[in-house]
């Protein structure tokens, strides 16, 4: 299915990456984990017990009494959790996305004695709901990812060597023909390597 974030995208080089948290994407990542909970109803109590521990930590670590002190409003647990992650910078707001998911991980679909599951009304489960998270960020050229609790940085730049193309420590015939590969009939003006030295440069200019 052709989604609009990538018709949006669509003329963006996807090497070229963005650290803020736009505010088409926090809606996206809003309604995706709304839709891994479930509907917070009367008798699907999962939800609102994941909410009330989501709202816990960000007032804890935070260090606010509620989060309507941030937002201005006294919204229910829900829209109050929303309201907050559209407000905040993007710092803050990567560390709700933290926040919501590691709760996901540990609550959804867990049994508890006597109760059942208090999810029985989500379809989904954590590790298909932080695919289409991660799957979201790559749309939007954001250059986050989450990986296993924590939120990490894709950090911009050239793709790594490939590993043929390196040079392996006590190889050196191997090293100087890969060089010697790579180089062709080109002509060398400087060498940016702190490890390279004027006598090891001797060495390969002998060979």
């Amino acid at each position: 299915m052709n989604l609009f974030s990538k018709f949006q995208n669509a003329g963006k080089k996807p090497d070229l990456l963005t650290y803020d948290l736009p505010e088409g994407l926090r809606v996206q990542i809003v309604l995706l984990w709304e839709k891994g909970f479930g509907p917070d109803e009367r008798f699907h109590p999962g939800p609102g017990m994941a909410y009330r521990e989501i709202c816990r930590i960000l007032c804890e670590e935070h260090q606010i009494y509620s989060l309507s002190q941030v937002t201005g409003s006294d919204l229910p647990l829900r829209e109050s959790i929303r309201a907050y992650f559209h407000s905040v910078d993007t710092a803050k707001a990567l560390f709700v996305i933290r926040v919501v998911f590691n709760v996901m991980e540990k609550m959804l679909h867990r049994i508890n004695d006597g109760d059942g599951d208090v999810f029985y009304k989500s379809q989904y489960r954590s590790p298909e709901v932080i695919d289409e998270l991660n799957r979201r960020f790559r749309e939007n050229y954001v250059g986050y990812q989450y990986v296993q609790g924590r939120i990490e940085k894709i950090e911009q730049g050239p793709e790594p060597m490939p590993l043929k193309e390196r040079l392996v420590a006590g190889e050196p015939a191997r090293n100087i023909r890969k060089i010697k590969d790579m180089i062709g009939d080109a002509t060398v003006t400087s060498i940016h390597d702190p490890y390279t030295t004027t006598g090891s440069l001797g060495a390969h200019i002998k060979k």
